[in-house]
């Protein structure tokens, strides 16, 4: 991390030669590109949430496992015994009933007759934009946060791209917008992948950018 911090200084003086900046904006690429990430379900649960039943996995009665941190949710068909049901499993192993205070997420879930906008999921693409995003933070601003586009939608790209993982791990490689519930009060829009029918699939709600951002088309 003090390396990027000392190349944010250097990047960011007025005197720095156009040639000498792209060679270290190369080095920064190499820096912050990682290897495309392996897909691990407790990466879609919360940490240190006021919610405790955001940090584990939701056994859902109907035989499906539920992760989600209020930003992006995904589900998988499980195989959920009678004493687990309806309970959050967290990742020591131990459990509380959440019945009651656990989301209703299949009111969210799109059916699918709802599937529209189809879009194509172009892996590699994802993974050239999420990491082009992490060397606009340290060549341009740090705090800069990123947003893919999608039919005139803006998702936040962290998110877009962890839900595009689960889609790669669950061998979905078509996403669709969907609008369901949504009315004037709150125009926004949910892009997900996979159905109950198909026993997984995810989803995130678009954004409404809040100051300056990285965007790119998809």
């Amino acid at each position: 991390m003090k390396s990027i911090e000392m190349l944010q200084y250097v990047l960011g003086s007025d005197l720095l030669h156009p040639e000498l900046k792209a060679k270290l904006v190369e080095v920064v690429r190499n820096e912050v590109t990682s290897k495309p990430r392996k897909f691990s379900i407790w990466n879609y649960v919360a940490e240190n949430d006021i919610r405790p039943y955001f940090e584990g996995l939701y056994q859902d009665i109907e035989g499906y496992e539920v992760a989600t941190n209020g930003h992006i949710l995904i589900y998988r068909k499980h195989d959920v015994s009678v004493d687990m049901a309806s309970k959050v499993v967290f990742k020591d192993g131990t459990a509380i009933d959440s019945a009651e205070r656990y989301p209703k997420w299949k009111v969210i879930v799109p059916k699918k007759s709802e599937m529209r906008n189809i879009v194509t999921i172009d892996f590699d693409r994802v993974e050239q934009l999420y990491n082009d995003w992490k060397v606009a933070r340290v060549v341009d601003n740090h705090n800069l946060m990123g947003y893919v586009i999608i039919q005139g939608w803006k998702f936040k790209l962290p998110l877009f791209y962890d839900l595009c993982v689960a889609a790669r791990e669950f061998g979905c490689d078509k996403l669709y917008i969907y609008h369901r519930g949504l009315g004037n009060a709150c125009d926004q829009s949910r892009l997900a992948f996979g159905s109950l029918e198909e026993g997984v699939g995810g989803f995130i709600m678009s954004d409404i950018p809040m100051g300056e951002g990285w965007e790119c088309e998809l």
